[in-house]
Order: C-alpha cells, then structure tokens, then sequence
C-alpha cells in the first residue's frame, strides 16, 4: 500500500460524487486536496509540495506513461475493479464511496 504520510496534498480526479467524498475523507485526516479537473490546481499543489510540476505534466503525456496507465487499468479489470473509486489492497477490493470507512478499516487493522 502506498503510504501517504510524506504527503500534504492529495491531487483528487474523481467525479463530482466521488471526487467530494474522497475529498472530505483525506481531508479531514489533514491533507490539502486538490481537485485535478483544473491543470492550474495541479501546477499549483504540486508546486506547493517542491515538486517540478513542468516535468510531471509533460510525464504523463509521454507514450511511456500512458502505455503503462492502460497496462494498470487492464490489470485492474482483471483483479475485478469495475468503476471508481475501486481500491485494490492485498487480496482485498473496496469499490465505491459507500465502503470508505471499510476502507479504512482494513488499512488499519494491517498496520
């Protein structure tokens, strides 16, 4: 599992419904969120982190990052995952908004 907790900002590119939930949930642990529906949100967050947001916008343009995007998104499909947000940790799938908090559980109780 990805650990967020070098993180302040979490960059958030889920629809309205999803997008807010996920929002609220990451933010009320402390992190800034940024919507991604702006490239101007992104710029700024991820400059506000230290991170060279030129290098990373121009990444994920490449062949390279978009090849490897559809390689997850297959691996994804075959693992089960069937819409957003859908989490895949260890052997265990959370799919929508409504299982956040079973989410969060679980990434608990491994700690």
């Amino acid at each position: 599992m990805k650990d967020f907790s070098k993180y302040s900002a979490i960059i958030i590119g889920a629809g309205d419904a999803t997008g807010s939930a996920l929002t609220k949930k990451f933010a009320s642990k402390g992190y800034k969120v940024c919507p991604a529906r702006r490239p101007r949100n992104i710029e700024k967050v991820l400059d506000e982190e230290g991170i060279d947001h030129k290098t990373i916008l121009e990444m994920i343009q490449t062949k390279e990052c978009k090849d490897k995007l559809i390689a997850n998104t297959s691996w994804a499909v075959e693992k089960g995952a069937f819409g957003i947000p859908t989490f895949l940790i260890d052997d265990q799938i959370f799919f929508g908004k409504d299982h956040m908090d079973q989410l969060e559980d679980y990434i608990n109780s491994t700690k």
